[in-house]
């Protein structure tokens, strides 16, 4: 857990219950390891949802970090209708999802980053309001910067959101820190510290 987040204006500190990928929640092909932190899918078109919403419309924000393990599969957020298993799932509605071998974040439609990461590089999520930012090794993608609010990867996000991954075979897999423990990067002003409960 990360203790001590200043979440209120006159300096209350409170506690971050960080999140893990939900095991009830997942294609029966997706494996989660590591305490649920580390997800794996070895084909295409399966998926997986974290235990936890955070509700956009209510104001909730977050940032997560996500170690390319093997560099393939999509990861982002979707919401509770996005399906686990079907043909195309990262094109879904309900998905905001980044392909971290292409360089690409895809909704509906690509968002193209020019940004790609290799193994063992850390993606960067922030999501607030109807927005969505990636990044990589501590460089926000696109000159976004989501403590100003400014060049959003996608700003059509609305509802609650989890954390999502769908795979790409043969071995996508991301070993994400939800605020289990310190972040590479400093998370971005206004945005909570992790993606989990306050306590």
């Amino acid at each position: 857990m990360l203790a001590g987040v200043d979440n209120t204006s006159w300096g209350h500190k409170s506690v971050l219950i960080p999140t893990t990928w939900n095991p009830a929640d997942k294609d029966a092909s997706i494996t989660l390891s590591n305490g649920d932190q580390t997800v794996a899918g070895t084909r295409n078109h399966i998926a997986g949802r974290g235990f936890l919403g955070i509700d956009l419309d209510a104001g909730g924000s977050a940032y997560f970090e996500a170690n390319c393990d093997t560099a393939h599969g999509y990861l982002g957020v979707g919401r509770a209708a996005a399906p686990l298993s079907a043909t195309n799932i990262q094109h879904d509605s309900n998905t905001w999802v980044f392909d971290p071998a292409a360089g690409l974040g895809t909704n509906t439609s690509w968002s193209f980053s020019g940004v790609t990461l290799a193994i063992n590089d850390t993606l960067m999520v922030a999501v607030k309001g109807t927005e969505l930012w990636w990044g990589k090794n501590g460089v926000w993608m696109a000159s976004g910067d989501p403590a100003a609010g400014t060049n959003a990867a996608f700003s059509n996000l609305s509802g609650i959101v989890y954390p999502f991954y769908v795979g790409a075979g043969p071995d996508g897999q991301f070993t994400c820190n939800f605020g289990q423990s310190a972040f590479t990067s400093t998370p971005p002003a206004g945005f909570t510290a992790g993606w989990g409960a306050i306590a």
